[in-house]
């Protein structure tokens, strides 16, 4: 018996160590995050695009950028110039190729992902100052509508971003102050999208507690008709 008990012992250390060998020699799966090379992407292809005089843009990070607003809005003359990860210092270079024809609205949803990158509201605020500034400056014409950042929902179960809720309520805040001193146009989106307890409405948004569902892009339009021309 205890010769029995001693080969299966020696059988199931052969096949733990086989295992363990076939494990470290597959080939292993590698996951990267594609944001960036998105970005990049998207960014060489709107270049080919044009703005017209009379257009209406949309610029900002991944929940602009899935969206077809033109659809959305039944409006041909609405061009989406979002792109994912979309930070404001990065945007600048991109409103030479936006701006040229000095369409005739321009909608902006900037600061999420520069509050996930851990940045203050402060520093995100002056960079969308600076920011603003650029475009009427190059295209004193074109009116400027800002939309505060959305809220966010860590409890639900994908939720990834680094950001802080009490962040992104500060920086609309500072930002919607500096809309209104300056004459610009300030959407208030955060309150729309908050549930009971300040965090993106769960029966607006997807898994991940940050990109919107359907019914959220319905409340989105639903406030954007007023504001479209």
């Amino acid at each position: 018996m205890k010769k029995l008990f001693l080969g299966v012992s020696i059988l199931l250390n052969v096949l733990l160590i086989a295992l363990c060998i076939y494990q470290m020699s597959r080939p292993k799966m590698l996951i990267k995050d594609n944001s960036h090379m998105t970005y990049l992407s998207l960014n060489s292809l709107q270049r080919k695009l044009t703005v017209e005089s009379g257009d209406i843009v949309f610029m900002g990070g991944k929940q602009v950028a899935d969206c077809p607003w033109y659809e959305l809005l039944d409006n041909c003359k609405v061009k989406n110039r979002g792109v994912p990860g979309a930070l404001i210092n990065n945007e600048l270079v991109r409103l030479d190729a936006i701006l040229g024809n000095s369409p005739s609205q321009l909608f902006l949803l900037f600061g999420i992902d520069d509050l996930n990158t851990g940045a203050s509201p402060d520093i995100v605020l002056e960079q969308y100052i600076k920011f603003i500034r650029l475009i009427r400056e190059k295209s004193p014409m074109t009116e400027v509508i800002i939309q505060s950042v959305l809220p966010v929902n860590n409890r639900l179960p994908n939720y990834n971003m680094g950001v802080n809720a009490t962040d992104i309520e500060t920086f609309n805040k500072k930002l919607k102050a500096f809309a209104l001193e300056n004459g610009i146009v300030f959407l208030n989106l955060y309150d729309d999208f908050c549930d009971e307890s300040g965090s993106l409405n769960p029966f607006y948004a997807v898994a991940d507690g940050f990109l919107l569902s359907g019914t959220g892009y319905e409340i989105w339009q639903e406030r954007l008709k007023s504001f479209v021309r």
